[in-house]
């Protein structure tokens, strides 16, 4: 989240690419937060420059070349953090009741649906 921060705001774009290369490292999970700028850059841009495009490529290309570079120097390491996770069973049909559990058990979630189902003016840059 940080990173996005600092991407967002413009602030620093190596801090914001080391922490979003730092946050996929701690937890694999957090590589979705370097899609934000590039689905952003897809959704709200118009009309779309190439520029805009390739700058919110930046985070996504950068947790990339440090995997290839982590499989190239710590084969291992990345068998430990791309490999066995991918190799976990992936349940579709249990997709809805994690759904429910989710929006049970994270109060958060409830409200961020409400919140967008609500909304009677559509969103947008303004």
């Amino acid at each position: 989240m940080v990173a996005l921060y600092f991407w967002i705001t413009e602030k620093n774009f190596v801090v914001a690419v080391a922490l979003f290369i730092a946050a996929t490292l701690c937890k694999q999970t957090s590589a979705a937060f370097a899609l934000i700028p590039i689905v952003h850059a897809l959704r709200w841009k118009r009309p779309l420059q190439l520029r805009h495009l390739a700058i919110a490529l930046v985070p996504t290309m950068s947790i990339l070349l440090a995997l290839g570079a982590i499989r190239f120097i710590w084969p291992e390491m990345f068998a430990a953090i791309v490999t066995v996770p991918a190799s976990i069973k992936v349940y579709p049909a249990r997709a809805f009741g994690i759904a429910l559990y989710l929006l049970g058990t994270f109060p958060l979630f409830l409200v961020a649906l409400l919140s967008i189902l609500r909304r009677r003016v559509p969103l947008n840059d303004g």
